[in-house]
């Protein structure tokens, strides 16, 4: 219901505002004797061919994950659905869905629980109002000043930060890194009516042009600006472990079913160390022994 009602809204806008050009100009102010805009390009066969190869691409790559690869690495599907439920054991970290762990990020980063969820519900609400916190005066980014270029590609940036940080296990040092995160996101927004017009901008043209905008090479060049300026910050705080033990290095650690010895190994010690004040009343004493390659009389 909210997709159809987005799309409603998208159809009536489309309807009254028309669609932006990448000069962002106004093509209706110039037309000819028949009343239609010169700049103005016919829905079919252009925008409809046009529609149908975006499909196109869409459906190859959905195609592919669908009949290939249909967890993709716990992007399409999460991992954690083929993992067996066990009710004895609360994961130490849930995460979600990969386009909502930014605005979890944000939530995280707020100690109180009623803030962080005041501030996740605003990092969603208030890119909606966007139109009427932009208060520059040039419409497209081309011919505005750098600043407003800087604000935009730190907003992107930090966007892939946040989402990074939303995936992983909370530490001291990433829920910092989550908090400035979360300060930048929004004065990104809050602050634009203000720095979206300090900036000079360019002259606007009066009719479309044909610029092909930045050109390969600064468009790879600006990629891996923002490719090193992700990793950086990433990669400061990626060592650090999610569990506390002490001044022992420590970290995830996933047990290996089918290595008999080890796990020889740690039922020893358990015995040895551990059963007297944790019992295994609740284990299945057959699995447990199948696992560990003894008879199960012994187990019990």
């Amino acid at each position: 219901i909210v997709l159809l009602a987005l799309v409603v809204l998208h159809i009536l806008a489309l309807h009254e505002v028309g669609s932006n050009n990448p000069d962002g100009v106004e093509i209706k102010k110039h037309k000819d004797a028949n009343g239609v805009p010169l700049d103005g390009i016919k829905f079919h066969p252009y925008y409809s061919v046009h529609d149908v190869q975006g499909i196109a691409v869409f459906l190859f790559f959905f195609c592919g994950i669908l009949f290939f690869a249909p967890e993709m690495g716990g992007y399409a599907l999460e991992l954690a659905n083929f993992e067996e439920a066990d009710a004895f054991k609360t994961p130490a970290h849930v995460a979600p869905v990969w386009y909502f762990t930014p605005y979890y990020s944000v939530l995280r980063a707020v100690p109180d629980k009623f803030w962080g969820f005041v501030a996740f519900a605003a990092a969603v609400v208030v890119p909606f109002v966007l139109p009427w916190l932009d208060r520059n005066p040039v419409r497209s980014w081309r011919y505005r000043g750098m600043l407003n270029r800087v604000m935009l590609l730190g907003f992107v940036i930090n966007f892939i930060i946040l989402g990074v940080l939303g995936v992983w296990a909370p530490t001291e040092s990433r829920t910092q890194l989550a908090q400035i995160g979360t300060i930048y996101y929004f004065v990104f927004f809050l602050g634009m009516p203000w720095w979206s017009t300090w900036d000079k901008t360019k002259e606007v043209p009066d009719r479309v042009t044909m610029d092909g905008g930045m050109g390969l090479g600064k468009s790879l060049a600006t990629l891996a600006v923002v490719a090193l300026l992700t990793w950086l910050p990433l990669k400061a705080v990626a060592a650090e472990s999610a569990y506390d033990c002490g001044s022992i290095p420590c970290d995830d650690f996933v047990a290996d079913a089918s290595d008999q010895a080890s796990l020889q190994h740690g039922a020893a010690l358990y015995a040895n160390y551990c059963a007297g004040c944790h019992s295994l009343q609740y284990s299945r004493h057959n699995r447990v022994a199948k696992d560990l390659g003894i008879p199960e009389d012994l187990y019990q």
